[in-house]
């Protein structure tokens, strides 16, 4: 075969190599597990409770979606992975004074219900005594 002949084959044979080197590799696991943290119900309160965090995860999280594009997948796996991490933190401080506040009406409750306790145990004993008199 001649060089004219062969060149549209070579080329037909090239092109779909040339594209998928070209093409954006899968999105990494730490970039989709910090995608699906942030799509909980709970990101406007931790973004209440710490704004810092979550706005630092978020630039965090779009410098590793933007790595992702550009192939550099170590560097979107570690911005990944500290935008997680960041994210997580906001959510604990969030949950952690969620918990405080719910242990301070659970204690409160705790001491009214003993209190209220406290003064039936004392009516049953009034009531013990008053029937044992009457029983003599």
């Amino acid at each position: 075969m001649n060089a004219r002949a062969m060149a549209p084959r070579l080329a037909c044979a090239l092109l779909p190599a040339l594209l998928a080197a070209c093409a954006t590799p899968p999105k990494p696991k730490e970039l989709e597990a910090y995608e699906m943290l942030r799509t909980g119900n709970n990101l406007q309160e931790a973004n209440k409770k710490s704004p810092d965090l979550v706005a630092s995860a978020e630039k965090l999280g779009e410098k590793s979606r933007e790595e992702w594009q550009s192939n550099d997948l170590e560097d979107s796996r570690r911005d990944a992975i500290m935008a997680n991490i960041k994210l997580k933190t906001a959510l604990a401080l969030m949950e952690q004074e969620q918990l405080k506040t719910k242990i301070q009406t659970l204690s409160a409750d705790q001491a009214k219900a003993e209190e209220e306790a406290a003064d039936l145990s004392e009516k049953l004993a009034n009531e013990t005594e008053k029937l044992a008199l009457l029983q003599k």
